[in-house]
């Protein structure tokens, strides 16, 4: 593989995988906790994982840092 097609599709993941971070960050931050709340006690794994995070102020703030690095 040349080192031009190799420079980017680097670039093209490290771009796909910012886009992700990203979003998962917007989810959080929008997210409605009564509404985490009711899909976590419905058995939602996603949900129970994610309303620790949105139910604490500070965890959301690591949770966003972590997000942008």
């Amino acid at each position: 593989m040349s080192t031009g097609i190799l420079i980017i599709v680097t670039t093209v993941l490290i771009i796909f995988f910012n886009a992700l971070y990203v979003g998962a960050e917007f989810a959080a931050v929008s997210a409605r906790k009564t509404r985490v709340a009711q899909l976590a006690e419905s058995g939602n794994w996603l949900a129970k994982m994610l309303l620790p995070v949105v139910s604490n102020g500070q965890k959301l703030d690591h949770y966003i840092a972590g997000c942008q690095l």
